[in-house]
């Protein structure tokens, strides 16, 4: 961690482990949070805490967040990556589908 980044307390250190352990197990973490109630911690994560690892928000557009992330599918090996999607994953499958109806 960078000097200058503040020191983790115990509940987010212990969700930072959890992510990486998530990470070198499947290398893709898609991390739903109906609530929003990690929004703040995911802001905050410098990105030396996971080094080399992508982290990708949903914004509000399931196209744009494929777009983002598709050149990063696409290699021969599985990448690291995470993703936050502030939504339940019902929600985000009904806005999906209606994304690839819409064109």
């Amino acid at each position: 961690m960078a000097e200058s980044a503040k020191p983790f307390g115990r509940v987010s250190s212990h969700l930072l482990d959890t992510i990486r352990r998530q990470l070198n197990q499947n290398g893709i973490v898609i991390w739903y949070d109906p609530k929003g109630d990690y929004r703040g911690f995911v802001e905050s994560l410098p990105a030396e805490e996971l080094p080399g690892i992508p982290l990708e928000r949903y914004d509000g557009s399931f196209i744009a967040l494929r777009h983002r992330i598709e050149p990063l599918l696409s290699g021969e090996e599985r990448p690291k990556l995470l993703i936050y999607i502030p939504l339940e994953r019902a929600e985000l499958q009904s806005r999906r589908a209606a994304a690839d109806r819409d064109g």
